[in-house]
This record gives C-alpha cells, sequence and structure tokens, in this order.
C-alpha cells in the first residue's frame, strides 16, 4: 500500500518540494516588498497547501478514511482558490509597479467585494455540491467527478479567459522573455483545463501543471529583475559619464569666469594704487570693470539657470501684470545693447492686443531678452525687429506672437538645435571655451517650455534670421495696448527724473555690506533720508519706534529671511511701510505677497527708479 501510495502521490510529492524551494529562494531574496511579489508569494503558499493536502487526501482514499470526503472537498476548494490567485496576479501585475498600485487603487471596493463573494461562494459550492471520487487502483490515479467538478471546471474557465485578456492588453509592456513565458504560462493553463472536458479529472496532472506555470511565472520575475538590473547598470553608467562631462563643463566655464575677473581685478587695483590719473583714463578704466562686471554676471547668471533648469527648480509663477511693462522693459534693454551707429531696433505691436494679461512675465520677458540680444550680436547693419500679435484659443485665453527678426546672417540651425547635453559633450570633445549664446539659447527654451511656450527658427542663408515666439496667457480683462511707441517714449522721457524724497526716510536691512553701500549712493540721489542696520532683529525694534517710509530688505540674509522679517514686523502690530526685497535669485521670490515690489541684484538706478516711481508717485504702499 505504501509502493502503491508513494506511486500515485509522486509526482504531487516532487512538485510540492520543487514549490517549496521557489518559496524559500523567493523569501530569501525578500521579494515581498512589491505588490506583485505579495500576489505571488500568496499564490506559492496557494499551490504548495493545493499539493499538501491534495498528498493527504491521497492517502486517506486507500485507507478509506471517513475524512477522504472532507479532504477532497478541501482540495477542490483550494483549487479554485489557486485559480483565482492567479487571474489577480495577471489583472495587476502584468505592466508596471506604478500602474498596479493605480489599479488596485481605483479598483479596490470592488477587488475586495468580488473576492469576498467568490471566496462564500467557493465554500457553498465546496460544502453542498455532490462529489464523486474515484481511485483507479491498477493506472494508480484518483480521479473526481459530479457536480462540484464542473463547478471546478466552469471556474477555471473563467479564470482562463480572465487571465488571457489580461496578459494580451498588458503583453507591450513587458520584454520579450517575460512575454514569451507569460505566452507559455497561458498555454499550459489551458492545456489543464483542456484535458478535463472528459468530465474526469486527474489531479496527479493538474499539480504537475501548475507547478510548471509557476515556474514559468518565477522566470518571467527574474526575467525582470534581470533587465530592471541591466537598465540600472546602464543608467548607472550614462549618470557616471554625465557626471564626468558636466566636471568638465564647469572646469572650462571656471576658466571664462577668471578672464572677467581678472579684468575687475586688474583695473580696480590699477585704480585703488595709481596716484595719479587723467579724468579720460578713470572713464576708460570703470568703463571696462563695468563691461567685464556684466559679462561675469551673465556668466553666473546663465550657470545658475542651467542648473535649476537640470534639477527641475524653476517652476511656473503667475501674476497679473501688463504687456506694455514688459516691452518697455525689452525696448531699454536692447536700445542699451546697441553700440553700432547702422543698427536700429523696431518694436511694432498691434494696437487690438491685450495689455492686461495673467502669466509668468519674468520668464516670459527673460525669454524675449534673450532671443532679442541674439539677434542683435548677429546684426551688423539693418535692423532688429519686434512684431507682437494675438490670436484667440478660447474663452479668456489667447496665444501672443512675438515674431524677432534681423538682418544679420544668424545663428546656425545645427547651433540652435544644441541641448545642454550636446553643449557639454562638444565641450568635451573639442576643449574649447564655452560658446555662451548657445548657453543662453538653451536657457531660453528651458524657460519657454515651463511656461508652456514654444519657438520656430529659420535662418535664410545669411539674408536674416527668424524667432517666432508663441505663448498662451490669460486675458484679464478687455484693455487693449493702443499706441506703444507712444507709451515707450513718454517712459523714456521720464525714465531718469528723480523724485524728491527729502521728508522721506528709508531703512535698507542687509547683512551684506558691500549691497547696503551700493544702495545707498544710489538713494542719495533723491535726497532721502536713509539708516541701515545689519541685523534684522534689531531692525524690528528699531522699526518699531522710528517710523520710515519704505525699507528695502535682503530677502535672503543667513540669520533671518526677508519673509520671516516681514512677518515679524506684521506681528507687532504696527503699519508696515512699502516693503522692497532685495535678491540675487533670477527669478520671482517664491512667497512675493509680503512685498511691495522686489529688486534684482545688483541693484541697477533703472531698476531702483522703477520701484520708487511705483511707490510713491502711485502711493503702492502695502
Amino acid at each position: 500500500m505504501a509502493s502503491s501510495f508513494f506511486t500515485t502521490n509522486c509526482i504531487t510529492i516532487v512538485c510540492a518540494v520543487y514549490i517549496l524551494i521557489i518559496l524559500i529562494m523567493f523569501f530569501l531574496k525578500g521579494r515581498t516588498h512589491k505588490i506583485a511579489s505579495r500576489i505571488f508569494f500568496a499564490l506559492l503558499i496557494c499551490t504548495l497547501l493545493v499539493m499538501i493536502v491534495f498528498t493527504t487526501w491521497g492517502y486517506l482514499v486507500t485507507k478509506g478514511s471517513n475524512l477522504t470526503d472532507l479532504f477532497g472537498r478541501l482540495s477542490c476548494f483550494l483549487f479554485v482558490f489557486w485559480d483565482c490567485t492567479l487571474t489577480l496576479y495577471t489583472l495587476i501585475c502584468f505592466g508596471s509597479e506604478e500602474e498596479g498600485r493605480m489599479f488596485i487603487n481605483k479598483y479596490k471596493k470592488i477587488i475586495y467585494i468580488c473576492c469576498f463573494l467568490m471566496f462564500i461562494i467557493n465554500i457553498l459550492a465546496c460544502i453542498f455540491l455532490r462529489i464523486e471520487v474515484t481511485y483507479v487502483e491498477d493506472e494508480h490515479l484518483y480521479m473526481i467527478g459530479g457536480p462540484i467538478q464542473a463547478y471546478f471546471l466552469a471556474i477555471g474557465v473563467l479564470a482562463l479567459l480572465a487571465t488571457s485578456v489580461s496578459f494580451g492588453v498588458s503583453i507591450k509592456k513587458v520584454d520579450k522573455i517575460t512575454k514569451a513565458l507569460g505566452i507559455c504560462c497561458v498555454l499550459f493553463t489551458s492545456l489543464s483545463f483542456t484535458a478535463t472536458f472528459s468530465g474526469i479529472m486527474v489531479m496527479n496532472d493538474i499539480c504537475f501543471l501548475y507547478s510548471i506555470i509557476i515556474m514559468f511565472l518565477y522566470l518571467s520575475i527574474e526575467s525582470h529583475d534581470g533587465s530592471l538590473l541591466e537598465e540600472f547598470n546602464d543608467s548607472k553608467e550614462k549618470a557616471e559619464e554625465s557626471n564626468r562631462l558636466k566636471s568638465e563643463f564647469i572646469m572650462n566655464m571656471s576658466h571664462q569666469l577668471r578672464t572677467p575677473m581678472n579684468t575687475i581685478l586688474g583695473f580696480s587695483d590699477s585704480l585703488l594704487t595709481s596716484e595719479k590719473f587723467l579724468q579720460s583714463e578713470l572713464i576708460d578704466d570703470t568703463s571696462n570693470i563695468e563691461a567685464a562686471s556684466k559679462k561675469l554676471f551673465d556668466l553666473v547668471n546663465s550657470i545658475l539657470d542651467i542648473s535649476k533648469l537640470e534639477s527641475n527648480k524653476e517652476t511656473l509663477n503667475d501674476v497679473d501684470y501688463k504687456l506694455e511693462t514688459v516691452i518697455y522693459d525689452i525696448s531699454s534693454n536692447i536700445n542699451a545693447l546697441i553700440t553700432k551707429e547702422n543698427l536700429t531696433f523696431n518694436i511694432n505691436v498691434n494696437e487690438d492686443v491685450y495689455n492686461n494679461l495673467n502669466g509668468d512675465d519674468y520668464k516670459l520677458s527673460k525669454v524675449l531678452n534673450i532671443f532679442l540680444a541674439n539677434a542683435v550680436r548677429y546684426t551688423n547693419y539693418g535692423e532688429v525687429s519686434l512684431n507682437v500679435s494675438c490670436d484667440f484659443v478660447q474663452k479668456g485665453i489667447y496665444e501672443f506672437v512675438f515674431h524677432i527678426k534681423n538682418t544679420g546672417h544668424g545663428m546656425k540651425k545645427k547651433n540652435f538645435d544644441i541641448t545642454f547635453e550636446d553643449l557639454i559633450k562638444l565641450n568635451s570633445e573639442n576643449n574649447n571655451e564655452i560658446d555662451t549664446d548657445i548657453l543662453r539659447i538653451i536657457v531660453a527654451k528651458g524657460l519657454l517650455g515651463i511656461i508652456g511656450g514654444n519657438v520656430e527658427f529659420s535662418n535664410e542663408n545669411g539674408n536674416n534670421t527668424e524667432y517666432i515666439i508663441k505663448v498662451k496667457q490669460r486675458v484679464v480683462n478687455d484693455e487693449r495696448i493702443g499706441n506703444i511707441r507712444e507709451k515707450i517714449q513718454t517712459k523714456h522721457s521720464v525714465a531718469y527724473e528723480r523724485l524728491d524724497l527729502s521728508n522721506k526716510k528709508c531703512l535698507i536691512v542687509d547683512d551684506e555690506r558691500i549691497n547696503t553701500i551700493i544702495l545707498g549712493r544710489l538713494l542719495k540721489q533723491y535726497k532721502i533720508k536713509i539708516d541701515s542696520i545689519s541685523n534684522p532683529r534689531d531692525a524690528v525694534d528699531k522699526v518699531a519706534y522710528d517710523t520710515y517710509d519704505i525699507i528695502f530688505v535682503n530677502h535672503d540674509m543667513e540669520d533671518m529671511s526677508g519673509v520671516d522679517f516681514v512677518k515679524k514686523l506684521e506681528a507687532t502690530g504696527n503699519k508696515i511701510p512699502s516693503i522692497v526685497a532685495l535678491t540675487s535669485v533670477s527669478d520671482v521670490l517664491g512667497d512675493e505677497s509680503v512685498y511691495t515690489e522686489h529688486i534684482i541684484c545688483p541693484v541697477e538706478f533703472k531698476s531702483l527708479n522703477k520701484v520708487i516711481k511705483n511707490i510713491f508717485e502711485e502711493g503702492g504702499a502695502k
């Protein structure tokens, strides 16, 4: 009898040992932290229980035990449970881990209800349906029949259909090996049910087929892990190469930074150590220092902008603004760049263009300035023009078109299309200086992507260059921009007019001494009374017992941020004057609402004068 029992159950016993080995390997590798792995782990446990219960049942059949019927029904229950777990695995686990989580979160209640109903139905079926067990001693086979066998077959066919459909939908998302193993899994599952259509199920054969299915699933998981490991290694190598190239880029950029720094230091030292010098020499040296400083400032800003774009720290900041202000600032900046007698800058804006808009005006202005400055640099004579129009998109949204054109040869198309990664590779291969024009264009395209715009570029064989920049903006009201040329001329005529603020008093709160000195010299032109203090905590106390009409505060002080300083002032309950933030960052402040205005450092007279006029002419104090 023992020999008969072993002969009858040897396939199941071997399969059980095989499943146990996979279970141990799976557990030791710590695979149970993912959704797919957890469900497969449950499938392994269920398969092992099926084989243990089935082997016990086979032993009881040979003994003629009264428990034979109970274990037979329990075996059927576990087989149905196995089918349901396999179906759940394919529904959730073919594809990515993220998709699996999204599927569970989306259909959580439905999954729980279906599992509960299936559990109850399965228990009732295994208790009340009639079971017929036949043991063919000559063939050493256990066969199960009757209504419970038909129920088991029906559930198995439904599970197979669900598994096949799920795998078919997800087949494009898996690698080739997993795809092949999944197909084999579905085929062997089909075979296990096809073999039972005669109405009698051979249990040993089913255990064997289930073991093969488990093997395919396990290999598919291992294959997926292997592909992930290869991807990880490839990504690691690419990251290391990228870091190496970026390090070389920074080194070469550092070399370019030294040139304007040497100019500044050299002329500054000459001015400090010379006992006598002519006024013309003083003007020339100061002009050289200013030019080198602007170049250095431009390089540093480009590096910071690229760094923020690469680290995804640039964010969109929508505010209400006037388009005429953006165009006026552009006109001032670009006209200041034009030093060639035969070169002019023309602005043409459709008078029906909307003026009051909502969007990121700082980034838009910076993008337009970069493209226009590029057009100026590549034009020796003729003109650089900016044409502005807008087209309706949907209610409240218009697409603004900024058409920049020059009469110069312009940048080459291949240079315009270069990405930052391309630039550092070219720099590494050729060991040349960084092309700052290309760097600025990369920054502009990155910023344009953040504000949801795009740019079209064309270069007509050296005749002219065109940039067509399109940006969607929200229109705040129906005010039109009107005659922009008259507005610009009016603003230019009063741009350098200084208000008489001799009856006003200001406080500078800045822990950077040089900032205080520069700002103080510029403010003296307004005859305003100036107090300065480096400690923001002391400044809070000073404001409590003294009266100021305007406060300039460094946004990025070490001891206390400008935002915290303003909040402490507000907490005192005293009246708060107009507060202007001084910031070295090249984007809009994160918490701009606490400030009346802000100025980008180093402070320029034009920017300061604009802020002073906004506050004291228009009554802009908070």
